[in-house]
């Protein structure tokens, strides 16, 4: 278990990374915080959703190597412990949503909306992404998709010749390309929170996953999985976006980047994932990387609490004071949110599970 462990820390670190920029360009917005030369760059942190739904299905598919979904009790059991993951906080935190509007005439909404909000299906609806906590939410309804069809994309994906695999990865990087060309010739609304194009990249992420034993097997392994190789490509990302920013490229929508930043994501996960850090690091990054998801809906209220504490001590909105405040207020709630929500409740419900698959 802590092998496993040790070389996941590239990912790890890469999560992390992905939630930072997430947070400093939510800071954008909800703070007015200036970057200076790091403004075009922060401003792109919404790319990072990509490379997050990337991670999950490159982890998953390399956490499920040796597992068999062809029975239902494999695809229930992975199920369970991934919804169990996902959705204690996350009906948590839609129940607060509703606490929040009562007296109010949003009320009556929020309740006529509870059946769609508690399945987590909101983002089938994509009209629905400003209303109540979806616009934050939005890609744990995309998760929950890519979820439930892990099992059988893993199964059918599994079954792949190498040569198949790497052909799928470039045609779905190509289709993902096409699509979002398409959707901007055609003035569509963005695919931002469209729960088929998040699994196009998940599946991405899957395929890279499956391959990534292969690679390591291969001649040019120890060059792609190199330090240097994962730091280049990092500076390459941070270089490119800052110049679609300022070259008037980007267009403000964080998927029109894909096509620039996926095959350095893939890069990125596959160069670091053999990765060691430093052991007094490994525990500091596993359990930041733990707690990121609860970093990212702490973004709800962080900011909120951030611009009051500013208020009372005379500090401008805007300053890196402030910033730095909220950073605080959002890792305690993230943290918080573990040791209360998540931890106990997966503990429960995983010894509840294990005590019922003995008998």
């Amino acid at each position: 278990m802590s092998k496993q462990r040790t070389r996941m820390m590239g990912p790890e670190t890469f999560r992390i990374i992905a939630a930072l920029f997430v947070f400093l360009m939510h800071s954008l917005s909800r703070l007015g915080t200036y970057y200076g030369p790091l403004q075009a760059l922060v401003s792109t942190g919404g790319v990072y959703m990509t490379g997050f739904f990337m991670l999950s299905g490159f982890m998953n598919a390399l956490g499920s190597a040796d597992r068999d979904f062809t029975t239902a009790g494999e695809i229930k059991r992975f199920l369970k412990r991934r919804l169990v993951s996902l959705m204690p906080l996350y009906l948590f935190l839609a129940v607060i949503h509703v606490i929040e509007t009562y007296g109010t005439k949003r009320f009556v909404r929020e309740l006529y909306l509870i059946p769609v909000e508690f399945t987590g299906t909101q983002t089938l609806f994509q009209s629905m992404i400003k209303m109540s906590h979806n616009g934050g939410t939005w890609f744990i309804s995309c998760l929950l998709v890519c979820t439930v069809l892990f099992p059988y994309l893993h199964t059918l994906i599994r079954s792949c010749s190498t040569k198949s695999k790497v052909l799928w990865l470039c045609g779905l990087y190509l289709f993902g390309v096409y699509a979002l060309k398409l959707n901007t010739y055609l003035e569509l609304t963005s695919l931002y929170g469209n729960p088929f194009f998040r699994l196009l990249e998940f599946t991405i992420g899957v395929f890279a996953g499956s391959l990534y034993p292969a690679l390591q097997k291969s001649r040019g392994y120890r060059v792609v999985c190199s330090p240097l190789v994962v730091l280049c490509a990092y500076l390459v990302l941070f270089w490119s976006l800052t110049s679609i920013v300022n070259y008037g490229i980007y267009n403000g929508d964080p998927v029109s980047a894909d096509w620039l930043v996926i095959p350095l994501f893939l890069l990125i996960l596959c160069g670091s994932a053999n990765m060691n850090v430093p052991s007094f690091l490994s525990g500091i990054v596993g359990h930041l990387g733990g707690i990121t998801y609860g970093f990212y809906l702490a973004q709800f209220y962080c900011f909120w609490f951030a611009k009051l504490i500013a208020e009372r001590i005379g500090t401008e909105q805007t300053s890196y004071q402030t910033l730095g405040i909220a950073l605080v207020i959002c890792l305690l709630m993230a943290e918080m949110a573990y040791l209360c929500i998540q931890k106990p409740v997966r503990a429960y419900a995983l010894k509840h599970m294990e005590s019922k698959d003995e008998r």
